[in-house]
Formats: structure tokens, C-alpha cells, sequence
């Protein structure tokens, strides 16, 4: 039939790990709702009726910032 097969669903990276929630003090808070939202998704995409590709995108972002000069970052503490 027509339509899509495949639908494509991420979860949200960790904001608490961004310069502003650390210099506004918010990074716990940030953390805490992102992975609130994360199991909210994960619990969401249990039950669809139809193929989700799930791209963690949490942990992708995870990797980079806890090697940024792999990726050619040279800091991850002052925003751009």
C-alpha cells in the first residue's frame, strides 16, 4: 500500500550538559526532565502500531561531548 513503512524517532540529548543550563544552574533540572521525557518517548514508541527506527540520539550526544576533540571541538563550555 501507499505510505510510509518506516518512521524514524529520537530522544532528546542531555540540555543539562549545555553552557547555559551550567552557568544558569539549571543542568540538574535539565537532566531530570530530559530523561523524564526520554522514558516518556521510549514508553510511547513501545506500543505504535507500525516500524519505529529509534536513534538514540541521548547517547550519540553523550559520546561527542565526553570526547570533543575527536570531533574537532575545541570547547564545549562556551556556546557558539
Amino acid at each position: 500500500g501507499l505510505g510510509a513503512k518506516y518512521f524514524l524517532a529520537f530522544n532528546l540529548p542531555d540540555f543539562g550538559r549545555t553552557p547555559l543550563a551550567i552557568g544558569g544552574g539549571l543542568a540538574a533540572n535539565a537532566t531530570l526532565l530530559v530523561n523524564q521525557q526520554n522514558a516518556n518517548i521510549a514508553s510511547a514508541l513501545g506500543g505504535l502500531p507500525f516500524r519505529v527506527i529509534a536513534f538514540d540520539l541521548r547517547s550519540f550526544s553523550d559520546y561527542i561531548l565526553d570526547r570533543p576533540e575527536s570531533f574537532g571541538i575545541q570547547s564545549i563550555a562556551l556556546p557558539i
